[in-house]
């Protein structure tokens, strides 16, 4: 009695698979490529993901980096003091080219530096907007607040390439 209920299942799927193929013949030159666009879309989409993983991964690197060197954790923490060292200098009457020379001028122009870098990376798509903007927009914009007096400044000069 088995065997009979197995032949009679084969003869079920042989049917219903028969039946399905004449029905979704006709069918097949539109099926071949919708399912073509529906791969390439979930193809796109990975690629795309794989993109932004990238990019949060380069930039929590990056930033990483900067936290693990320590000469770069002391150009940050002497920042405030310089900046404010290099204004006095200005404010003095100094000539840019005096200012250009002083070690705090030095390190006020390589933490800015490294701002600029960042923007640069974010601009062209190296960094993620959202990871760069949420662990260093405050020390950013707060250190071009500080320096814009220097940035200024340094702008007068017509040799200055960066203006």
């Amino acid at each position: 009695m088995s065997g009979q209920v197995i032949a009679s299942w084969g003869w079920a799927i042989y049917d219903t698979a028969h039946f399905a193929a004449n029905k979704l013949l006709p069918y097949a030159p539109l099926i071949t490529p919708c399912v073509a666009i529906v791969v390439g879309g979930i193809a796109f989409y990975s690629i795309h993901v794989t993109r932004t993983i990238a990019r949060r991964r380069a930039t929590i690197d990056f930033f990483l980096k900067t936290e693990a060197d320590s000469s770069i954790v002391k150009l940050f923490q002497a920042f405030d003091d310089h900046v404010e060292a290099v204004s006095k200098q200005i404010n003095g009457g100094k000539a840019l080219k005096e200012v250009v020379k002083s070690d705090e001028y030095k390190t006020v122009h390589a933490c800015l530096n490294i701002h600029e870098l960042i923007a640069v990376g974010i601009a062209n798509k190296v960094f993620d907007e959202k990871v760069a903007y949420h662990y260093w927009s405050g020390a950013l914009v707060g250190h071009c607040k500080d320096a814009s007096k220097i940035i200024d400044f340094s702008r007068t000069d017509p040799d200055d390439l960066s203006a």
